[in-house]
């Protein structure tokens, strides 16, 4: 009897030092994004909610959109000053908006323009399993870098965008909602410029 009692404390004992052998597992880095695995968008503001697709015919094509595998640039001026009706909606602040597939991911964040109030606008949004968005304002400084980063804990993303350990804006989405994230620029008036770069880590 005393034999077999050691042989299974030895037994349970081989067991415990395999486990902590065993080296922990660690989440699988999101792959290097391409230019195709970044979607953009036109935008509005008033509908930020919602994507449009690039040939819309109803959403204006205002400022341009270049993306690569090192970054994503927002840029130019609103060419027209009369509001747009869109959806039976007269609508006014008007861009662009690139999503990126979901993943832990990180980069920065640099504007040439600020934030100013009917004048130019940028966001932050998460685009939802139901196709829709969760758009936040983001008040910048022109010249400063930002950083950005998106990030799964347990059962949600988080997608924050920082200075330095001041937080911007973020959102908390349960990952099985999450879809893609991305930022978008909009200008107001004619003539209004805007200028937006993200870079990846």
């Amino acid at each position: 009897m005393k034999t077999l009692t050691l042989l299974v404390i030895s037994f349970a004992a081989l067991l415990s030092f395999a486990g902590a052998q065993t080296p922990a597992k660690h989440a699988t880095p999101a792959p290097k994004l391409t230019p195709k695995d970044i979607k953009v968008f036109r935008f509005a503001l008033e509908y930020r909610d919602q994507t449009f697709p690039m040939n819309d015919r109803e959403m204006p094509d205002e400022l341009l959109i270049t993306t690569s595998s090192e970054r994503i640039h927002i840029s130019g001026k609103k060419k027209v000053d009369d509001p747009a009706r869109v959806k039976g909606r007269l609508i006014s602040t008007i861009g662009k908006l690139a999503l990126m597939p979901s993943g832990d991911r990180s980069g920065k964040l640099v504007v040439k323009f600020p934030t100013a109030e009917d004048v130019r606008l940028y966001s932050a949004s998460v685009q939802l399993a139901d196709g829709t968005l969760d758009t936040k304002d983001l008040i910048l400084i022109a010249g400063k870098t930002y950083t950005w980063s998106v990030k799964t804990e347990g059962s949600d993303t988080t997608f924050a965008v920082m200075d330095g350990a001041t937080e911007v804006a973020s959102t908390v989405t349960p990952k099985n909602k999450f879809k893609a994230f991305g930022f978008a620029a909009t200008v107001h008036y004619q003539g209004n410029e805007a200028d937006m770069v993200i870079t990846f880590d």
